[in-house]
C-alpha cells in the first residue's frame, strides 16, 4: 500500500520518475512478493532434504510383535524395556511393543536360516501389522556362542532371536542382565535397519561405544552410535 501511495504522488508516470528511483521501487516491489515465496521455500527445503528438521518430522514407530518361552523373557526387568526405547529414540524411532500372547515351551530350536525362519512364521500372528518379530528363546543346537541372530526388510521374513540362556552361561559375560538387553537391541538394529556388525565394519560406525559392537563388556545404557543412528532414521518401513 504504501508503494502505491508513493507512486501515485508521482503522478503514477513512471517515464518522469529517475532511473533510480525506478529501480528502487522495482526492488521494494520484488522483495513484498519474493520474501514469503522465500520463507517458505526454505521449510520446503528441510522437510525435503532433513536439513534441521525437528526430531517431530523424523519420528517414526517401528511395531514389534514380541514372543518368548516361558523361562526365557528379555524384558524380565523394566530397565530393559526402557534402555531399548531410549536407544531408538535417540534415532527417531518409537517402540510399540506387542506382546503376542502365546506361552512357548523351553526348547533348544535348531539353528539354520529355515529352521528359525519356520520357528518365527509358527509363533508370529501375520493378522496384525507388527512388521518386526523378536522372539527371546533358550539356545540354538551345536552354536553355544551364538548370542542373537537378525533378519531384517520388515514383512514376514523379518526376525531377530534373542538366546536368553546362552547368554547366561557365556564364560566372557561379566553382567547377564545387561548383555540381554544389549543383544536385543543389537539384533533389532539389524532387523529394522540392516546395521552392519562394528567389528568388521568399523569404517561404518562413528563411535566404539556403538552397541552394534559385539563385545562382553556392561555398558550402563547401549546406544547407537551417530552412524547408526541416522541409518534408523532414513528406514522407509
Amino acid at each position: 500500500m504504501i508503494l502505491l501511495v508513493e507512486f501515485c504522488e508521482k503522478g503514477g508516470n513512471w517515464a518522469i520518475m529517475k532511473k533510480r528511483e525506478c529501480m528502487l521501487y522495482c526492488f521494494k516491489i520484488a522483495i513484498l512478493f519474493l520474501l514469503p515465496i522465500l520463507c517458505s521455500g526454505c521449510w520446503l527445503w528441510d522437510i525435503l532434504f532433513n536439513v534441521d528438521v525437528d526430531d517431530e518430522q523424523l519420528e517414526k514407530t517401528m511395531h514389534i510383535e514380541y514372543d518368548h518361552q516361558v523361562s526365557y523373557d528379555v524384558f524380565f526387568r523394566q530397565e530393559g524395556l526402557d534402555d531399548l526405547e531410549d536407544a531408538f529414540a535417540n534415532a527417531g524411532t518409537d517402540v510399540d511393543l506387542w506382546d503376542g500372547g502365546e506361552v512357548i515351551a523351553d526348547e533348544i530350536i535348531d539353528y539354520t536360516f529355515a529352521d528359525v525362519e519356520a520357528y518365527s512364521r509358527k509363533h508370529r500372528d501375520d493378522t496384525t501389522n507388527y512388521n518386526m518379530h523378536l522372539l527371546g528363546v533358550q539356545a540354538a543346537k551345536n552354536h553355544p556362542t551364538i548370542l542373537g541372530v537378525s533378519e531384517g526388510g520388515g514383512g514376514p521374513f523379518s526376525w531377530s532371536f534373542v538366546f536368553v540362556q546362552t547368554i547366561k552361561d557365556h564364560p566372557n559375560v561379566n553382567d547377564e542382565d545387561n548383555m540381554i538387553e544389549r543383544v536385543t537391541i543389537h539384533e533389532l538394529g539389524h532387523q529394522r535397519a540392516n546395521l552392519t556388525e562394528a567389528d568388521e565394519h568399523p569404517e561404518l560406525h562413528s563411535s566404539s561405544d556403538c552397541v552394534m559392537y559385539r563385545t562382553y563388556s556392561p555398558h550402563a545404557h547401549p546406544q547407537f552410535c551417530s552412524k547408526c543412528q541416522q541409518t534408523i532414521k532414513t528406514v522407509s518401513w
